[in-house]
């Protein structure tokens, strides 16, 4: 059943609106349920009663999970939330994986001390929400786990009475630096991708890690803006004894994309322009958003973002993980029908994945796509990509558009594998500014 969506002035209106939505979105609702599914092909997944998951490094919640391995100050941080009716205890554990994120052949005693499986202690039931949740909150290494090996990390958070009952896992990384990457983003110089692509000029001295394989001892990846999703591995141009040079006028191209765009839900009060109205229906709080447009056809405008990530906040709280509360939020996309290929909602509020909750149903009595999402009062990016029906690419500019001005972040990150050994150990990272660049 679909409705006309426009402007909604009058609350009956709303109220209308929110009821016969949630009608279409209880059959949505139940292909979420597959989630696990969906989300484990990329390595990170959550099940469905899980929500508002971070992880990053501690202190600064938009920045990636990449903490030096000598460091004893730096730690990863995870939190989410459980909105199951349930009171459950959760365990978690890590497992240490190869470049490719494929568990490495080594026994967990070879790459950690303590405890294989540890409870999560600190957590906190929500206070003066209408939606209530317990909050959790996890920080890396710790009393109980301390790391004996850099690399490539998987956090496993489970059932504490039934380990094979995953709720959770996010990766992060344990680094060594050691080798020396340079790395500059360029305008390319091919007609054809000059203004919709980015290109990146590579350079990595391996001489350090001393008499080594090049071509089948190290590995450089290459992400851009969110670290550990989307890697590709750079190919190598020129080797040297020294030296591998990734440089190529046709090599390391990638889609300029186009800045994400924002949505404040930090105040219930203080009402933006992305906001048409609020309102408590049904027990619950429903926000409206202002429909968007699809920004392909038009020319790039300027607009700071957090690289696709989000920050939990309520303006008007000493705790917002806590504290914030989760509202009904109803996206709008103007746009005719795309045949063979479905939209979603995309960024770190889906894990970087094209999750079912997330995808829009076509309204052709509005001309839109629409979708409602559970979300936690905060700052979020998000874009909408298109996912091709038959080989389920994603194509991240068919609705919001590729330009070279984007400003993008690419995150190089070399694995090297010493001969002899069973894994592959994490030995430099490097972080590009498309605008700022330089090597």
């Amino acid at each position: 059943m679909h409705i006309k969506i426009s402007r909604y002035n009058h609350i009956r209106i709303f109220t209308l609106f929110i009821t016969t939505f949630t009608l279409c979105y209880l059959h949505n609702n139940l292909l979420s349920q597959n989630v696990y599914e969906l989300a484990k092909v990329n390595g990170i997944f959550f099940a469905p009663s899980i929500k508002s998951v971070k992880i990053y490094r501690t202190g600064n919640e938009t920045s990636n999970p990449v903490i030096e391995f000598d460091n004893s100050d730096e730690t990863v941080t995870a939190e989410f939330d459980d909105l199951s009716d349930e009171s459950n205890a959760f365990d978690y554990t890590i497992v240490h994986c190869d470049y490719n994120w494929q568990t490495s052949d080594i026994t967990f005693q070879e790459f950690a001390d303590g405890f294989e499986y540890n409870q999560i202690n600190d957590y906190s039931s929500s206070s003066g929400t209408v939606k209530q949740f317990t909050h959790y909150k996890l920080t890396l290494p710790n009393s109980n786990i301390k790391f004996k090996l850099p690399g490539n990390y998987l956090l496993k958070i489970v059932d504490h009475y039934n380990k094979e009952n995953v709720f959770l896992q996010l990766r992060f990384i344990v680094i060594n630096p050691m080798v020396n990457i340079k790395a500059i983003a360029v305008q390319p110089l091919n007609p054809e991708y000059r203004y919709t692509q980015q290109q990146l000029e590579t350079s990595l001295n391996y001489s350090i890690l001393g008499n080594v394989d090049p071509l089948n001892d190290i590995v450089l990846l290459v992400g851009q803006n969110a670290v550990l999703s989307e890697m590709n591995v750079c190919k190598p141009v020129h080797v040297t004894s020294q030296e591998i040079d990734y440089t190529s006028p046709d090599k390391l191209l990638f889609n300029g994309g186009n800045e994400y765009r924002h949505l404040d839900l930090k105040s219930l009060y203080a009402q933006t322009s992305a906001i048409q109205n609020i309102q408590f229906y049904g027990g619950e709080q429903h926000v409206l958003l202002a429909p968007d447009e699809v920004l392909a056809d038009k020319k790039y405008t300027e607009n700071t973002d957090l690289d696709g990530k989000y920050i939990i906040k309520r303006d008007d709280s000493n705790d917002s993980n806590i504290e914030a509360d989760y509202l009904w939020v109803y996206f709008t996309l103007r746009s005719e029908f795309i045949p063979d290929y479905e939209i979603y909602i995309y960024g770190e509020l889906t894990g970087w994945n094209t999750l079912p909750s997330f995808k829009m149903e076509y309204n052709p009595q509005s001309n839109a796509y629409e979708c409602r999402v559970l979300l936690k009062q905060g700052y979020y990016n998000y874009k909408y990509v298109a996912v091709n029906s038959k080989t389920k690419e994603i194509d991240k500019g068919l609705i919001d558009g590729n330009y070279f001005d984007t400003e993008n972040i690419y995150n190089f990150v070399c694995y090297y594998k010493k001969p002899g050994l069973r894994y592959w150990t994490p030995v430099g990272i490097k972080s590009v500014n498309s605008r700022y660049s330089q090597k």
